[in-house]
């Protein structure tokens, strides 16, 4: 029957077939191809993403727009025939800059970081750019070349690498192709030129006389920093601060006037969402896993280890050579006390500086009084020739420091045996007077003697029940960060004090006095009041902490996550900005569908309404400000954009960090309006009015000074005008405006604004003078120079030595430059150089193991139990053991001392032969060793052969280096070098 159906139905069977198979691969067909469209729209949207991410990476800052050809450097070179002069770009410095890894983490830090650590970046890329320039223009001025065009060079790399290779590196390096082969053909150059001055002459020439004549030649290799010695005097417009009255009338003028400068940027309208992954119920509301809880204890294992610990009390008596006090108007601090019996008659001096200067101060020479042994009381001598003496009297409230040297000239004993010797130093300050126990404070040992027994002195109370110790400590300590708490340190661990206090410490039982014990802060008495053993903090201790660590992590994450999602939903356009807001946004504006207020770079002004400054503080605003990471994407995007997701961190009233992750869909952008006559826009102009009307004080009352001041009045007129006084200052100086040292540091805020460079106004004025003095001659009156101008203020100076083209002695270079000319080793450097570093060639002693590492500790002990039962223990490795070395029976091969993991090295070094250990956790699993042989004793290096010829080698191109060190040292000293603070303060 089935059959005969089949025949009867035959054609209609077949032509159903050929239809489901047409069908099917119809269906197949079209799913096919809608995939492929599917994802070819994706990857069209990755490249166009990337693609736009990558122009935003590369864009140019707004503030540099238009500055990218301006000179940012001028670098010239002398030569024979006439100097070179290069030109370093903006576009130059910042392609530079933007290669530093460093530089590209400071971009994502907030702005205060960025502010101060960026100028330090910037100046490393600076002294690379300029050096290579620097070896650039010596190689054209002595005909040397590379061979190879630039245009080969970069012919070279393109043949190692597929184009899109290679355009990409060109992308992230910021080049052209012309700039490439420019920067490969300098790096070819300085290869060059180091092969050829790096190279050394043999050492039967390098006579005396060959090297005399080579130091002669190259003198300005070994040319020392010139160095300046001036009394200088700044008049501060700061200094004028609340003596300019700037009226509304007057505010209101400006502004009318400036209208064009109260202009908003262009405005933008947004779609924000925003989550706060340290919001409690966010963080809360995610899970955590027991194993991961484990896993993370097990890795974090060291960490949850406490050493033994101490809780101790301390009293310090420092040695009787430094003093400072708090007196009624100043502070005061002495040190650097010094005797001198090589002159007639002795000379006492110290170091004397006043601080916190309070109104009324009005410390004179007569109020110090040095009190001899013999009851003679003395004065500062005065017009001795000392260095730095301390300018005096001191009078109105100076702002800085003042500080000086303070001479007395002692009288001989009567026995002719020495001077009479100093026993207390007196300083008045108006009715009271502080005297200091100055007995020994000339000599070190004396002083620390001196400390030494008013130590015991107190120790004595203490034994004798007369003192409790905290009180002593509080009346007598002088570790001020202690003594308030009547010395209490708290509990500490080895490696947290010195060592002296922490043998003492650890070694004493508690209630036990310790001391007197000497470190180099005085003399210690030491009271251990309590003691902690070491141990592992248990799981169940750690795990709040660890839960907490683990949903921090995972809420970061999750956050981040979540508006990555949510961008992959509005790129495919499946949901609206407004529903994924709803759905993952913290904002307050979700229910605007995540639209924030129209908005404008910079200040959150009085130009929004109440509320709209609430929303965008809330949401996107620090300090009152829009957050600078967020300006600077979003205003890049393109109207329907969707921003990446944004990271930022600001900091709460606390002082503690806040992060959020942000994304963004802008909807469009609009004209910049004029800011209105608000309270914020009046205090700008207020601030901008009296800037200028303090800078107009300072510049009258300079020119005033100018007209008054001589070299014979300047300090006296300073103080009598200014109640301040004229500072003592002496400092490397270069004729080059961008000399960079950090030398000037104690000068911030008198000649430097950042402590390596003077600033610009005032260098001009000292070359000037400078150029006057030298032709002077020392014998000519040392004239009093200004007012000068620069960004601090108006500055006087009187300068009272010049030390300029000084060099290195040749006796004091002689010998190096003979190691660095020649550049073979003798015997007897190889020999000093190998007892130098001898213990990097000792051979420690050293233990052959085995290991089994398992990742539970049931499985450790189930392996125990197999040890136990006689088991072979590399068969054990091979079966239990999840490391690598377990195909090898658990070999680990010889180890020594300090290699393994502490709890692992400690228990290892106490084996026999033969023997294993416990199982022990450890960061990747419990592990139990075994010391497969006897120890391998240490081996104390010989100097063979070997290592003679390591020695020798090493010596050799640290020789080399240094030659081409010095030979760029004088190319820098030979040159001048303009760096244009203007347009770099921009990078």
């Amino acid at each position: 029957m089935s059959m005969r159906w089949l025949r009867l139905h035959l054609k209609e069977i077949i032509w159903a077939t050929v239809i489901l198979f047409v069908l099917s691969c119809f269906i197949i067909g079209y799913g096919t191809s809608r995939a492929a469209r599917t994802q070819e729209e994706r990857k069209r949207r990755a490249d166009a993403a990337e693609k736009r991410a990558r122009e935003r990476q590369e864009a140019i800052p707004e503030n540099l727009v238009g500055k990218m050809n301006l000179p940012a450097v001028h670098v010239s070179l002398p030569t024979p025939t006439a100097s070179i002069t290069r030109v370093i770009d903006v576009q130059t410095v910042y392609n530079a800059l933007r290669q530093r890894p460093e530089y590209k983490r400071l971009m994502g830090m907030p702005p205060a970081f960025r502010a101060s650590f960026g100028s330090q970046i910037r100046e490393g890329v600076l002294k690379g750019l300029i050096m290579e320039q620097l070896v650039g223009m010596y190689a054209q001025a002595n005909g040397i070349k590379p061979s190879a065009t630039p245009q080969a060079m970069v012919g070279v790399v393109r043949q190692k690498m597929a184009p899109v290779d290679f355009n990409r590196r060109l992308h992230e390096m910021g080049l052209t192709e012309k700039e490439l082969g420019d920067r490969l053909y300098l790096e070819e150059i300085k290869k060059m030129v180091e092969q050829i001055m790096s190279r050394p002459v043999p050492a039967a020439s390098a006579t005396d006389e060959f090297l005399k004549s080579f130091y002669e030649q190259n003198k300005i290799r070994f040319k020392k920093d010139d160095e300046v010695s001036l009394r200088h005097l700044v008049i501060s417009p700061e200094d004028f601060a609340g003596q300019t009255a700037i009226t509304e009338e007057e505010i209101k003028e400006y502004f009318d006037k400036h209208r064009k400068d109260f202009m908003s940027s262009k405005r933008v309208s947004v779609l924000h969402m925003v989550i706060n992954p340290d919001d409690p119920a966010f963080r809360q509301a995610i899970p955590v896993e027991e194993s991961e809880i484990r896993r993370r204890y097990a890795e974090q294992i060291e960490t949850f280890k406490e050493p033994e610990q101490v809780q101790a009390r301390h009293i310090l008596i420092k040695p009787r050579n430094t003093f400072e006090k708090d007196l009624e108007t100043f502070s005061v601090s002495l040190r650097r006390f010094t005797l001198a019996t090589d002159t007639t008659p002795a000379r006492y001096t110290f170091e004397m500086a006043v601080d916190k200067a309070k109104a009324g101060i009005n410390l004179k020479a007569t109020d110090i009084t040095l009190v001899l042994t013999d009851g003679q009381r003395l004065q500062p001598a005065e017009g001795l020739d000392i260095d730095h003496p301390i300018a005096l009297p001191i009078a109105g409230a100076p702002k800085e420091t003042v500080r000086g040297k303070v001479a007395f000239l002692l009288p001989a004993a009567g026995d002719q045996s020495g001077p009479v010797l100093p026993a207390t130093l007196e300083i008045r300050d108006h009715s009271s007077t502080h005297r200091f126990d100055i007995a020994a404070a000339h000599d070190l040992e004396k002083a620390f003697a001196a400390a030494e027994a008013r130590a015991r002195e107190l120790l004595a109370q203490i034994q004798e029940g007369k003192e409790d110790f905290a009180s002593l400590a509080s009346q007598f300590s002088e570790d001020i960060a202690s003594k308030k708490d009547g010395g209490n340190l708290g509990f500490f661990s080895r490696g947290q004090m010195v060592k002296p206090f922490e043998e003492a410490a650890f070694g004493a039982a508690i209630g036990e006095v310790k001391g007197p014990v000497r470190s180099n802060f005085g003399y210690h008495l030491i009271k251990v009041e309590g003691r902690k053993a070491e141990r592992v903090i248990p799981l169940e201790e750690a795990r709040p902490k660890l839960i907490e660590e683990i949903r921090k992590e995972q809420a970061h994450l999750k956050a981040e996550t979540n508006l990555q999602v949510a961008r992959e939903y509005l790129e495919r356009k499946s949901q609206t900005f407004g529903e994924l807001a709803r759905k993952y946004s913290m904002g307050s504006t979700v229910t605007q569908d995540g639209r924030l207020p129209v908005f404008f770079k910079g200040e959150i002004t009085d130009d929004y309404t109440p509320a709209q400054k609430a929303i965008l503080s809330q949401e996107i605003g620090d300090n009152g400000h829009i957050i600078p990471e967020i300006e600077n994407e979003v205003f890049k995007l393109e109207p329907g954009e969707v921003s990446e997701v944004i990271k930022t961190q600001t900091f709460n009233e606390k002082g503690e960090p806040v992060v959020r992750y942000h994304l963004f869909q802008v909807e469009s952008f609009l004209e910049p309006i004029q800011l209105s006559f608000t309270e914020s826009v009046k205090s700008k102009i207020r601030d901008i009015l009296e800037k200028e009307a303090r800078r107009k004080l300072a510049e009258a009352k300079a020119k005033e000074f100018a007209t008054q001041v001589t070299p014979e009045n300047f300090e006296a007129l300073a103080s009598s005008t200014f109640e301040t006084q004229v500072a003592s200052l002496t400092l490397p100086f270069s004729t080059n405006p961008g000399y960079s040292n950090f030398a000037l540091t104690p000068a911030v805020g008198q000649v430097t604004m950042d402590g390596h460079t003077w600033v610009p106004g005032l260098h001009k004025g000292l070359l000037e003078a400078l150029r006057g003095f030298s032709e002077a001659g020392p014998a000519a009156p040392r004239k009093v120079f200004g007012p000068v101008e620069s960004e601090l203020g108006f500055h006087f100076f009187q300068i009272t030595e010049y030390k300029s083209n000084q060099v290195v002695p040749f006796e004091e270079i002689k010998d190096k430059l003979r190691r660095m000319l020649v550049q073979v080793p003798t015997e007897e450097e190889v020999q000093k150089e190998f007892e130098k570093n001898r213990e990097q060639f000792d051979q420690p002693a050293k233990r052959k193991v085995r290991q089994i590492v398992t990742t539970t500790l049931d499985k450790a002990e189930e392996v125990m139990r197999a040890l136990k039962r006689g088991e072979m223990f590399s068969l054990l490795a091979k079966r239990y053991s999840v490391d690598g070395t377990s195909s090898n029976g658990g070999l680990l091969g010889e180890v020594a001392r300090g290699q393994l993991p502490a709890s692992l090295d400690e228990e290892l070094w106490k084996l026999k032969k033969g023997e294993y250990t416990k199982p022990i956790q450890t960061s990747y699993g419990y592990v139990i060793m075994m010391l497969d042989e006897d120890e391998k004793p240490a081996v104390k290096a010989t100097l063979t052969p070997e290592i003679a010829r390591r020695l020798r080698e090493y010596l050799k191109n640290k020789n080399a280096e240094e030659l081409f060190e010095s030979f760029i040292t004088g190319l820098w000293n030979s040159a001048t070098v303009i760096r244009h603070s203007e347009v770099l303060n921009e990078l």
